[in-house]
């Protein structure tokens, strides 16, 4: 039997770990709408189509918002948006798949599907990468704040390459 001091410290360091390490989460469920946690609520995008997914990110009122990374799938090769949310719903960023192809997403229609820079105005996808690099950023430094380096380190290596590759850049 655990001594019940024991047990509840064991309770509080794991509540706290899970509190430090993400704002919030969200887990699929089979006939919702929207992938929900009791913490926090976000829409994936539409192109995106791996579950379970975690925002990386901070919330505002239950819902994602600001600056992060949406982590899809179950295990490696995850897929990712990187970028800005707003109201639980992406805005603009990156979409990663399988570790290196990128899809810029310079807005979401109503159906969450990806509206891509025309091309017309280059300074539209410098926007997007510049979005999506300070997503991952965003998402290095709060790993860094709570003690976690190791995903530290791979959200700021994912953010330095997502820049090597902005187009002209």
């Amino acid at each position: 039997m655990i001594h019940p001091v024991l047990y509840q410290s064991r309770l509080f360091v794991a509540a706290a770990a899970a509190a430090i390490a993400c704002a919030c989460t969200a887990d699929s469920g089979a006939t919702a709408a929207a992938d929900t946690s009791a913490a926090c609520k976000v829409l994936p995008p539409a192109d995106l189509g791996r579950r379970p997914l975690r925002w990386l990110g901070a919330c505002s009122n239950g819902l994602a918002q600001g600056l992060g990374v949406l982590r899809l799938g179950e295990r490696a090769p995850y897929q990712f948006f990187l970028g800005r949310v707003a109201d639980g719903r992406p805005v603009q960023g990156l979409l990663r798949a399988e570790d290196t192809q990128l899809m810029t997403a310079y807005r979401f229609d109503r159906a969450l599907k990806v509206v891509q820079p025309d091309g017309l105005r280059p300074n539209e996808t410098a926007a997007v990468f510049r979005t999506g690099t300070a997503g991952a950023n965003a998402t290095a430094q709060r790993f860094e704040a709570a003690g976690n380096r190791g995903s530290a380190a791979y959200y700021a290596r994912m953010a330095r390459e997502i820049a090597g590759s902005e187009p002209g850049g």
